[in-house]
């Protein structure tokens, strides 16, 4: 999707969204509030440090939202090392493993271990 990192951590570029106002930030750019987003989930996780769904759900965010694959990789390190059995970040962390270094063997690994914590899912 869009662009990079704004320098408060937030997502900067295009997209779609529905915010109410005009979807502008301070510097005119338009982001469809995803600074207020970060914000709000920085703000959660400063609060809740060690709230895995609060993690994970933050590094979906950056990966799917603002395409910023090396923050969320560090989110959902933090989310696996707070619920080790957690599938369904097991499965968003192996993914993104795959697009970052396009390692099968190490992406696999972390698919397996998903399944097995959630054969359900």
């Amino acid at each position: 999707m869009g662009g990079g990192v704004s320098s408060n951590g937030g997502c900067k570029g295009g997209g779609r969204g529905s915010e109410g106002g005009n979807g502008r930030n301070f510097n005119g750019g338009n982001n469809y509030g995803r600074d207020r987003i970060d914000a709000y989930y920085q703000n959660m996780i400063e609060a809740h440090p060690c709230d895995a769904l609060l993690l994970g759900n933050y590094a979906k965010f950056l990966k799917e939202v603002c395409g910023d694959y090396r923050k969320a990789e560090e989110y959902l390190e933090r989310a696996i090392l707070v619920n080790p059995g957690d599938g369904h970040i097991l499965s968003i962390y192996a993914d993104l493993i795959w697009k970052i270094e396009k390692n099968v063997n190490r992406a696999r690994q972390y698919f397996e271990q998903a399944i097995q914590s959630a054969p359900d899912n």
